[in-house]
């Protein structure tokens, strides 16, 4: 659903994708949560979270690791919403 690359400190790039797994984590640990408002306004605060779920559900950080650790020794690049997306159109 969402494109991230993560960049740890001192390690080479990972590109992930965080599912809708990732993102019902996501809006289960706050109030108010709700995947079209995610998308509406979106917060690298927001991202961060997303990336650091889904990163330790897909066991590439330690499930011990926390939300602060991993804020401080990543870098999280976000590539943008890959379902729902059509082809191009084309130039006038």
């Amino acid at each position: 659903m969402i494109e991230l690359t993560i960049k740890p400190d001192d390690v080479e790039p990972i590109k992930i994708t965080a599912t809708s797994r990732d993102i019902l984590q996501w809006e289960r640990r706050g109030r108010d949560r709700a995947f079209s408002k995610l998308m509406e306004t979106l917060t690298i605060s927001d991202i961060f979270e997303i990336a650091w779920l889904s990163m330790r559900r897909q066991g590439f950080i330690d499930q011990s690791m926390t939300m602060r650790d991993f804020e401080s020794t990543h870098e999280v690049v976000f590539e943008g919403e890959t379902e729902n997306t059509g082809p191009t159109p084309p130039a006038p």
